[in-house]
């Protein structure tokens, strides 16, 4: 399932806005809604969990350009200032 622009949400803990992303699984994962480019490293390993628009969890890193291998998600519990507290 592809991110559904009309699942928007609050976090409790921090009050910023969220996406919710329907995962592989079938569970909802709150991500941040800033759309990301990113690229898969040929070493296989990048500096990121992305959180693919069909809900995959990609390994890979974020990039600024044309480039990109693709676009995705950074998972809200990555960043969340107020669960942290």
């Amino acid at each position: 399932m592809k991110a559904n622009f009309a699942n928007f949400g609050t976090c409790k803990y921090c009050g910023k806005r969220i996406l919710w992303i329907k995962m592989k699984s079938g569970k909802n994962m709150p991500c941040n809604p800033e759309m990301i480019g990113y690229r898969i490293p040929k070493e296989g390993k990048g500096k990121d969990t992305i959180i693919t628009t069909d809900g995959a969890v990609i390994s890979a890193d974020r990039v600024y350009d044309d480039n990109a291998d693709g676009i995705g998600y950074i998972s809200h519990f990555a960043t969340c200032e107020g669960k942290k507290a």
